[in-house]
C-alpha cells in the first residue's frame, strides 16, 4: 500500500501520468477526511491536500 499526498506542486494529473500497471489507485481521502472510492469512471476530482491510497508492487531491497 502506498500513500501519495497531492499538492499545488504535485497534482492529480501528474499522479495519473506517473502511475503504471504496478500501482492501482484504490481510494482517496479528501480534506474533510471523507473516503472516495476509485471506480472505472470516478465522479470526483482529487485536489491539493487529498491523499491517494494505492496498491503498489513491493520493491525488493538489495542487500549491501
Amino acid at each position: 500500500m502506498k500513500t501519495t499526498v497531492l499538492s499545488e506542486e504535485f497534482t492529480f494529473e501528474q499522479f495519473q501520468n506517473q502511475i503504471d500497471a504496478k500501482r492501482i489507485p484504490l481510494f482517496a481521502i479528501d480534506t474533510n477526511h471523507r473516503v472516495q472510492v476509485f471506480t472505472a469512471e470516478p465522479d470526483f476530482q482529487p485536489k491539493a491536500g487529498w491523499k491517494i491510497m494505492s496498491l503498489a508492487e513491493k520493491v525488493p531491497v538489495e542487500a549491501e
